[in-house]
């Protein structure tokens, strides 16, 4: 996996995270997981809080962050990195949603972009990857 594209979560990550509050949402097809979002919220992600507080959007007290989003590859191209984003906004009201995107990642940050995020910022993460901060306000 390359890294540039997206950082490697193990099993232990990945439990963690659903650890803490959030919406996870999976498509399946054909009892097999082939896609899924995870949405979470909580307060020790004040770095993306201090990043948004300064937008003219940031009318909202509530920020959630996309932690993963992914596709299976031979499922791609069929519009459910979208859908998911539609079905996780329409869940939500008066928040904003952000996510961390590689720029080398064409794919997924086209399909932000066409839902409506705006990108705030780049920054190094994740040991020195590159990492665009998209977001956009649910009302």
């Amino acid at each position: 996996m390359d890294q540039n594209i997206l950082r490697y979560h193990s099993k232990e990550v990945l439990k963690e995270a659903l650890s803490h509050d959030n919406y996870t949402l999976g498509v399946f097809y054909k009892q097999k997981l082939i896609a899924f979002i995870m949405l979470q919220y909580y307060d020790a992600l004040n770095m993306d809080r201090n990043l948004l507080k300064n937008t003219e959007d940031c009318k909202y007290s509530e920020i959630y962050t996309i932690y993963l989003i992914l596709v299976k590859k031979e499922y791609r191209g069929h519009g459910l990195q979208r859908k998911m984003l539609e079905l996780i906004e329409n869940n939500k009201q008066n928040i904003i949603i952000n996510a961390k995107v590689s720029p080398q990642n064409s794919y997924s940050l086209d399909n932000f972009l066409a839902c409506g995020y705006k990108i705030l910022t780049e920054m190094k993460m994740y040991g020195g990857f590159n990492r665009l901060i998209v977001y956009k306000p649910i009302n």
